[in-house]
């Protein structure tokens, strides 16, 4: 497994353990020393996939894994 494909592992299970979070909490839970713009760009990708779905805007949007999947 390579690093982004960990990464992605680790939003997957942060979200899993923690549905409706928000970037920050993400950001924080699966480490501080991953660049936050990698992180933003790992979860546009999972939700361009339709792996999450968001609510909310702007600093107030909150991630949590789609029901159809």
């Amino acid at each position: 497994m390579n690093e982004e494909e960990t990464r992605v592992d680790l939003i997957f299970k942060d979200i899993i353990a923690y549905p409706q979070s928000g970037f920050s909490e993400i950001h924080q839970s699966i480490g501080l020393e991953i660049n936050q713009y990698k992180v933003k760009r790992l979860l546009k990708a999972m939700i361009e996939n339709g792996v999450f779905a968001l609510e909310g805007e702007r600093k107030w949007i909150k991630y949590f894994i789609k029901q159809n999947l």
